[in-house]
């Protein structure tokens, strides 16, 4: 069973997706590129921790067609966010999970910017507050940009989306939160 497929471009035009597939007990995260007459498997399945479930992959593409994949995986106690990068041999994870602050987390957007560096947003969920966060992978280490992302007036806020300023490689997320009582849609624009 397939339950989640997302699709990537880059300006070169390579195409690719990523899909979660079930065997009814597991699922993993399975990515292909289009050849320009066929799909074609990159790699294996993609999970982080033998025996769990990778969950709702998110794919985009660095400037040279490689793939870069960002999903969730429970770890027994919480979920948290994975991300790998396709050498042309293997796919290569960037480092542990990312940090989530204590609480749990899942990807809401991945993004490769200008100089190569992936850019992942997590929807990150604790005990008093759900937020998100944008944090690049410095090749040996994830870095928070900038502060967390919350609501108005502190509440709750859930990153639906990531784009990067083609000029500076600026993270800019999109996110649904409570004003008034009612959900609304907010963009937030990192100035660097």
């Amino acid at each position: 069973d397939v339950s989640s497929v997302k699709i990537a471009v880059n300006p070169a035009g390579a195409v690719a997706v990523a899909v979660q597939e079930s065997d009814g007990t597991h699922s993993n995260a399975y990515v292909s590129r289009w050849d320009g007459s066929t799909w074609q498997p990159v790699g294996g399945a993609l999970n982080a921790l033998s025996g769990h479930s990778a969950d709702s992959p998110l794919i985009a593409l660095d400037a040279t067609g490689s793939p870069v994949v960002a999903f969730e995986e429970n770890n027994g106690v919480q979920f948290d966010t994975y991300a790998y990068h396709w050498t042309g041999g293997s796919w290569i994870g960037l480092g542990a999970s990312l940090p989530s602050g204590g609480g749990g987390s899942g990807p809401s957007g991945i993004a490769v910017d200008g100089a190569g560096n992936v850019v992942v947003a997590t929807f990150m969920y604790g005990s008093s507050l759900d937020s998100g966060r944008a944090q690049r992978w410095n090749g040996s280490a994830w870095q928070a940009v900038g502060s967390n992302i919350v609501g108005p007036g502190g509440s709750n806020a859930l990153p639906t989306g990531l784009v990067l300023d083609p000029v500076t490689g600026a993270p800019i997320i999109a996110y649904r939160a409570k004003q008034d009582g009612l959900d609304n849609a907010f963009v937030t624009r990192y100035n660097q």
